[in-house]
């Protein structure tokens, strides 16, 4: 079930009187809340009714935590259920937080993290598990274990009897794709988003193609947002990267706390995009480069496998030997799904969310895409992009003379030698002169502004008058 479909369901139950409001991030109860009522309309329940009971002998102990946007609970179920009262996915989600809810107001479950030590003969062996010494809500919270190896209770000096010694091999596996509940917790981790949002950010994804799920339900990504995130970094734009997002997501609660207003963040905002529109403008070719290395590799592989598409799904990759081979013309768009399965993909994304460097966009034996010095914009770029929906100017390109790039440099170089430059935050640059003595004693140069104890202190660097590749 997607994150999407999951809150449409929600929604459903709260509208029926099932569960309170699911669009909340509140997680701590409200101190006038009884909280009894509710545990004890879930007794009647064969399978956690007993718990319920536990719960109730015991006194409610609810873990809250720090949120609370002091207009909704934490989600929690308002009514009694019987699966026959609820159709589809309405009983799946419903058990969610029944079960959520009394794992919230039990107690904590303990353990010991135990090394133990054996000795056979002249060989020792050490075994690491976990000792669980009370359960507490996991008796309840199926969705949640403790680790894959539990070990029993030892005592020092015990002799062990029908004591085994096997041997089993065993391989190395790659990190598993991403699902769509390890990509919300990155979200989350990161400050994307809401729970109320993660939803529809990742169904945004998956209808832009940037990544598709496969048959196991975890996130592939397609060529097209392979590119896309090429094309940022050799711009040297942290666009790719959760950092804006992230600071716009904290404006907004700044403004939610008083502290800033709405026309302020606005402002700051859009000024920033704007900065950083402008100057991808004028870099469009880099962009466009990434994009005719991933569409290269599509044609080569409809050579092989039949018709692709730019959205193609990277899904494997090969090390096939192709010829040295030109960027292939814009090709035009076409319809359809999302292809899964194409053989030879030039990257792969892993869990952590970064792209493997194995491939990247071209195989052994093929020509590299070099990029020019000073980036140029022709009419050609623009029109590639507009036809993959990646810029939409509005206006059409204006032509350049010859190749365009010398035209293109110019109005590059007007538009980044004066005022200040943009660091790969997306945030003014700061002007600096070296002081020290040598070749360049004297030149001044842009760096990014932020401290260097700063860990968000991006690596910018421009000598002033240069233009920004």
């Amino acid at each position: 079930m997607s994150a999407k479909d999951a809150m449409a369901v929600a929604e459903k139950l709260y509208s029926k009187g099932f569960i309170s409001y699911p669009r909340t991030e509140t997680n701590k109860f409200p101190s006038n809340l009884d909280l009894n009522p509710l545990i004890e309309q879930q007794v009647a329940n064969a399978e956690w009714g007993e718990f319920a009971q536990e719960v109730l002998n015991r006194g409610a102990n609810p873990r809250n935590g720090t949120k609370s946007d002091e207009a909704h609970p934490p989600i929690h179920p308002l009514k009694f259920a019987l699966p026959s009262e609820l159709v589809g996915y309405e009983w799946s989600i419903y058990e969610l937080v029944v079960r959520h809810f009394l794992a919230c107001v039990s107690i904590d479950a303990r353990g010991q993290e135990t090394k133990v030590q054996i000795k056979m003969g002249d060989e020792s062996f050490t075994a690491t598990g976990l000792v669980v010494e009370e359960l507490g809500y996991l008796k309840v919270y199926k969705y949640e274990k403790w680790g894959d190896k539990t070990l029993p209770q030892y005592r020092e000096g015990e002799v062990l009897h029908n004591c085994a010694v096997t041997m089993s091999e065993g391989h190395t596996q790659p990190p598993p794709l991403l699902s769509e509940a390890d990509l919300i917790a990155l979200m989350d981790k990161y400050g994307i988003g809401t729970d109320a949002t993660h939803a529809e950010h990742i169904e945004t994804i998956k209808q832009r193609r940037y990544a598709a799920l496969n048959a196991e339900k975890r996130f592939v990504p397609g060529y097209l947002g392979l590119a896309l995130v090429d094309g940022y970094d050799r711009m040297g734009y942290a666009m790719s990267k959760p950092h804006m997002r992230a600071d716009l997501e904290s404006q907004l609660k700044l403004i939610c706390l008083g502290q800033r207003t709405k026309e302020e963040v606005l402002a700051e905002q859009i000024a920033r995009y704007r900065r950083i529109f402008e100057q991808t403008e004028m870099k469009v070719t880099m962009l466009s480069n990434a994009f005719r290395e991933y569409l290269n590799t599509c044609q080569q592989r409809g050579a092989q496998d039949g018709p692709q598409n730019p959205f193609a799904i990277a899904t494997s990759n090969t090390d096939d030997d192709h010829g040295d081979a030109p960027p292939p013309q814009p090709p035009r768009r076409r319809g359809g799904a999302i292809s899964v399965g194409s053989r030879g993909a030039t990257g792969r994304k892993t869990r952590g969310g970064s792209t493997s460097a194995r491939g990247r966009g071209r195989s052994r034996g093929q020509a590299a895409f070099s990029e020019p010095e000073e980036a140029s914009t022709s009419m050609r770029d623009v029109e590639l992009l507009n036809q993959l929906s990646i810029i939409n100017t509005g206006n059409p390109p204006r032509r350049t003379r010859g190749n365009g790039s010398k035209e293109a440099a110019t109005t590059a170089n007007a538009g980044t030698s004066s005022g200040a430059k943009l660091c790969f935050c997306g945030e003014s640059a700061m002007r600096l002169q070296v002081k020290k003595e040598g070749p360049n004693h004297g030149r001044w140069f842009w760096t990014c502004k932020k401290p260097r104890t700063d860990p968000a202190k991006c690596k910018f660097f421009s000598w002033d008058g240069a233009v920004n590749t």
